[in-house]
């Protein structure tokens, strides 16, 4: 008896397993789909949509006295003895150049490395994967951002050849910046060439493994990829900025005083903000959303200028996670370039997605008048909330409502607590209610299982580009109808 019922149990215990792991896999093959509600875009007469540019005050960053031009240090190893003491016959007369070009665009700075080959008679070749004119380039740029209200870091170079100065040190560039981002360029091969459009694809925090499969079925397609992944210039680094700042603020005696091991060098408790105060260092956090737009636009202006074969040509915006949060401010800056808009797992209100999701380390303290911590729910909470919704011009619960009437798709979990699902709503609601796509799990699975739909996203955008492009044809032929009936 004690035999078969240990048998009855594991079976039953296994068929449990089975049946969560059909469900799982249902549910991963399906989502609950929402047709957009229909809204009337904005705009004029012609159906355009609201740039945003004219309805948000952007912050202010350096965009005069940033260096230019190119630098390029040249490697002669022929002739040089190798770890054997021997010379290495090979790479006589070969010589390796690597070259810098810095370009200030837009709001900030774009730095572009690439390598190149000099054979003996001088003639240069590019290293395969730099030709951004030609199929199958995978390469990659920085841009940085700098407060206008800061002095320009001091550049240095590395020693050169003695004909040619050195490359420059950027680490000046990335402790300085307000925002440091690396972006990767993938163009479509030979058989997709030249692309049909530009899909800018912002990954979340959390890495790009379950998310690429998305940006690589669009440039199989023929789509030219320009990706970026979390935020490159990390959270230690603003915090070391931060901390350079208040030393500054600091004078000698309290810098003494840290050295010496005195009160200064204790940990301070938090300070007690009030609404005012604690709403307005939220919306100043919240200025990262506009850098973000503002490296996009510099990595579409990069990308047409480098490659004419793009320039003019359709352009969708694919953001995952805290790509998909910040998607909202960058779709508005671009403004009509973007043709068809993806967001998955996506939210509104950082300061709210900060302080309840289930990340660690996410939510930031606050104290009240009374000392004790001011927690999400309270009415002092909620305060805060609605002033830095009112200050932080930047958060996607401002930008959102200028993407009312462009296509847009939001893929939500809604049993999200990283992205908290009630912040998922909120988006939804400000964006005018566009079509979503939703499953019953939360933010991980949604990630985890967001390539194997990756068919049907790029379906749904190459067709609402089209869509786009066809009313945009309607427009200019009701247009020149309406002028030849003028004339």
């Amino acid at each position: 008896m004690k035999r078969r019922s240990a048998t009855r149990t594991v079976i039953e215990r296994l068929g449990v397993v089975t049946l969560a792991a059909i469900s799982l896999a249902l549910g991963a093959c399906s989502y609950t789909r929402e047709a957009a509600a229909e809204i009337d875009a904005p705009g004029g007469t012609d159906g355009s949509s609201v740039h945003a540019r004219r309805g948000i005050e952007w912050p202010a960053r350096r965009t005069d006295g940033l260096p230019s031009g190119e630098r390029r240090v040249v490697f002669r190893p022929h002739g040089e003895p190798t770890g054997r003491g021997n010379e290495d016959a090979a790479l006589s007369g070969i010589s390796v150049a690597w070259v810098q070009e810095l370009s200030p665009i837009g709001q900030g700075l774009v730095l572009t490395n690439r390598t190149e080959i000099i054979g003996e008679g001088g003639e240069t070749f590019s290293e395969t994967g730099n030709d951004w004119t030609a199929p199958g380039l995978d390469s990659g740029f920085s841009f940085f951002t700098f407060r206008a209200d800061r002095p320009f870091p001091r550049m240095r170079r590395g020693p050169g050849d003695g004909q040619r100065e050195g490359p420059l040190d950027v680490r000046g560039l990335r402790r300085r910046a307000v925002l440091a981002d690396e972006f990767q360029v993938r163009s479509p091969g030979a058989d997709a060439w030249p692309p049909k459009g530009i899909a800018l694809v912002k990954h979340g925090l959390g890495g790009l493994e379950y998310t690429r499969p998305v940006a690589d079925e669009l440039r199989r397609r023929g789509w030219m990829v320009v990706e970026s992944e979390g935020l490159s210039w990390g959270f230690e680094r603003v915090e070391r900025a931060l901390e350079e700042e208040e030393r500054e603020a600091r004078g000698p005696d309290d810098q003494r005083a840290q050295a010496r091991g005195g009160s200064a060098a204790r940990a301070p408790k938090p300070k007690a903000m009030s609404v005012d105060e604690a709403s307005t260092a939220f919306a100043q956090g919240a200025q990262l959303f506009a850098d973000i737009a503002y490296s996009w636009e510099a990595a579409l202006a990069i990308v047409e200028k480098k490659c004419p074969a793009v320039a003019g040509k359709p352009v969708v915006y694919v953001g995952f996670s805290f790509g998909g949060i910040v998607g909202p401010t960058v779709v508005a800056r671009l403004g009509d370039r973007v043709k068809a808009t993806v967001l998955a797992g996506a939210g509104a209100n950082l300061m709210g997605i900060a302080n309840e999701s289930d990340i660690e380390g996410l939510d930031l303290v606050l104290t009240g008048a009374d000392g004790k911590r001011v927690r999400p729910g309270s009415e002092e909470y909620r305060a805060i909330s609605e002033m830095y919704l009112q200050k932080a011009a930047w958060d996607s619960y401002n930008t959102a409502p200028f993407l009312m009437g462009q296509p847009v798709l939001l893929v939500q979990g809604r049993s999200d607590t990283t992205v908290p699902s009630r912040y998922g709503e909120l988006l939804w609601e400000r964006l005018g209610r566009p079509e979503r796509w939703s499953a019953w799990y939360g933010h991980p699975l949604l990630i985890y299982f967001i390539g194997d739909h990756r068919k049907e996203i790029v379906d749904w955008l190459e067709r609402h580009v089209r869509e786009t492009a066809g009313k945009a044809g309607d427009a200019g032929a009701a247009s020149g109808a309406s002028e030849a009936e003028d004339n």
